[in-house]
């Protein structure tokens, strides 16, 4: 099917992603919900949008009919939400900026760990255009990894652990790419440790012999 992608998930067509006018449509219902502002006219729009692209879904049919004859608003921005859900919405890092700001927050923890370790150098976080939406990477002296990035779900908070892996793996990628050499090394065994998730601590796992934590992740040296 040319201009876009083949149907998947809640989709019969084409999946929209690709079109502007439905990323403007779902961004504007999100911030409406939000904002406790939601618009009936945004949200018919919405209903609108999902009865020509989205599978048949009884509740596409209860948001058309709450925006246009309905009194709750209450019920309004629920049903809007829930059709957010079933088109698998994901607000980008612009809408929601506290996304991006909480992966930062992650960065800034495993980021000690290359002082720690003898190394400068800027390292910060760059959502980069082109994904659907646009992902954030971590860049190491002007050196990005060979990752797919961060997407912006990852930085809703609900798993801080989960989430301070995951950043320090995308430094780890960036230090190597500069470097063009393993970091962080396990002073004990002289190689490369991981980032891992054990008994819910974020930490540097060195895999020899029969594993063992190095640090957790930030507390390098300590």
């Amino acid at each position: 099917m040319s201009g876009g992608r083949m149907p998947s998930g809640p989709w019969r067509r084409a999946d929209p992603s690709w079109r502007s006018d439905w990323r403007e449509l779902a961004g504007r219902v999100y911030v409406g919900i939000r904002e406790g502002n939601l618009s009936r006219e945004a949200a018919f729009d919405l209903a609108s949008f999902l009865m020509d692209w989205a599978q048949p879904s009884p509740l596409i049919g209860e948001l058309a009919e709450e925006s246009g004859q309905g009194t709750d608003p209450a019920r309004l921005a629920d049903l809007a939400n829930r059709a957010l859900t079933l088109a698998e919405f994901e607000p980008d890092f612009q809408l929601e900026p506290r996304l991006l700001r909480t992966l930062e927050q992650y960065l800034a923890v495993a980021a000690a760990d290359l002082r720690a370790t003898g190394l400068d150098g800027r390292v910060e976080l760059v959502v980069l255009e082109g994904g659907d939406p646009p992902n954030a990477y971590v860049r190491y002296n002007n050196n990005f990894g060979s990752t797919s990035g961060i997407t912006p779900s990852e930085g809703d908070g609900s798993d801080p652990v989960a989430g301070l892996v995951l950043v320090a793996d995308e430094l780890q990628d960036a230090v190597m790419e500069s470097l063009f050499a393993v970091w962080p090394v396990c002073p004990r065994h002289d190689r490369g440790v991981h980032p891992r998730v054990i008994d819910n601590r974020a930490v540097w796992r060195c895999e020899a012999g029969s594993g063992h934590v190095v640090a957790d992740i930030g507390r390098w040296g300590s």
